[in-house]
């Protein structure tokens, strides 16, 4: 008697789940992956547009002038820029030399010279309509010194003509005269008294003129 069959059992089926495709994954990286290489492709393209610059300069045009020779074309005239130099009213002066004090200036020709005339006096000029002009030398006195021991006047101040600034001195002996008093150096001073005549502002232009000429011999 054979032993009671016992029924096949039909083992389980396993089911082995599947992991899911990651789409979202698979597009973010074929989205670098094509920015990277554009990238590089941008990068290799300026590269070598730079090294076509470096290598080929840009040349500037040359703009052809025109020869003045041309006939064509003719020279553009130059402008002359004219320029006037004052002119010198003393010119044609006479000029007064002292080579003891050591200095010169120069007069108008048509003034009249007298020498002598006032004690310390070098020279004495006249003209035909009154004017009358001293230069004096006071020897080893300074301005002051000489002004304190006179009386002859008060210092007001200076003034310059020329290349030098005179001492100012009003109110000396000759009411209507104006003096002008300049130091030489340490050695006395050199004064010039001024007579004008009624035309007062002309007379003085004048003086101021002769005075402006001064000048030391060294």
């Amino acid at each position: 008697m054979n032993p009671t069959q016992q029924p096949t059992q039909t083992l389980p089926e396993i089911i082995i789940p599947q992991p899911k495709p990651n789409y979202l994954k698979t597009i973010i990286f074929s989205v670098l992956m094509i920015i990277t290489v554009g990238l590089i492709a941008y990068l290799i393209f300026q590269n070598q547009k730079l090294q076509k610059q470096v290598l080929s300069p840009p040349v500037s045009p040359t703009i052809q002038v025109p020869s003045p020779t041309s006939q064509s074309v003719s020279p553009t005239p130059k402008t002359v820029t004219s320029i006037s130099f004052p002119t010198d009213e003393t010119a044609g002066w006479k000029t007064y030399t002292n080579t003891e004090v050591g200095f010169s200036f120069k007069y108008p020709s048509e003034w009249k010279t007298q020498t002598g005339i006032l004690n310390s006096g070098l020279i004495s000029l006249e003209t035909d309509r009154g004017d009358r002009f001293f230069a004096m030398y006071h020897q080893s006195y300074s301005i002051s010194e000489w002004l304190e021991e006179t009386q002859a006047g008060k210092i007001t101040g200076k003034k310059t003509f020329g290349k030098y600034t005179y001492t100012v001195i009003e109110g000396g002996l000759m009411l209507k005269s104006l003096e002008y008093a300049l130091d030489i150096k340490g050695n006395g001073f050199v004064r010039f008294v001024i007579e004008p005549d009624s035309n007062t502002l002309e007379s003085e232009k004048t003086f101021d003129q002769i005075l402006s000429t001064f000048h030391f011999l060294n």
